[in-house]
């Protein structure tokens, strides 16, 4: 049976990036976030589970940046056995990363949420938010 909800990491895409992102070792993390968000920021089509494994990305650096949100002790033990180092052009990634996944047209993922975009947009928001510079 697999993981199916409205927060960032409560899908099987997004525990399977975890669980890439800790085969590679902490130091490996930082350089995988961020080809991860590029990748994701120059499709023209948002598929699915690339979109998962931004969310994830954009959220995991969310987190390092003070997100108040609540996470699964999987997400918080991945947390703190890989304490990973971010910066601001991290920080912007997520940030896009975030809007691209929201608004993008072409947009698989999004599809596949239709019924409850509104939700979804709902979870993200305290990590969009962690990550969003004025």
């Amino acid at each position: 049976m697999g993981a199916w909800g409205h927060g960032p990491f409560e899908n099987d895409a997004a525990y399977d990036y975890l669980a890439d992102l800790r085969d590679g070792g902490t130091t490996a993390v930082p350089d995988a976030l961020r080809r991860t968000l590029t990748a994701f920021l120059a499709s023209q089509t948002v598929e699915a589970k690339s979109a998962d494994q931004a969310i994830t990305a954009a959220a995991l650096i969310a987190m390092r940046a003070g997100a108040a949100a609540s996470v699964s002790g999987t997400v918080q033990d991945f947390l703190e056995s890989h304490p990973f180092a971010w910066d601001d052009e991290m920080r912007t990634l997520a940030s896009k990363a975030f809007t691209h996944a929201l608004e993008a047209e072409n947009n698989e993922w999004l599809e596949i949420w239709e019924d409850s975009a509104g939700k979804v947009a709902q979870e993200l928001e305290p990590f969009r938010q962690a990550v969003t510079t004025t």
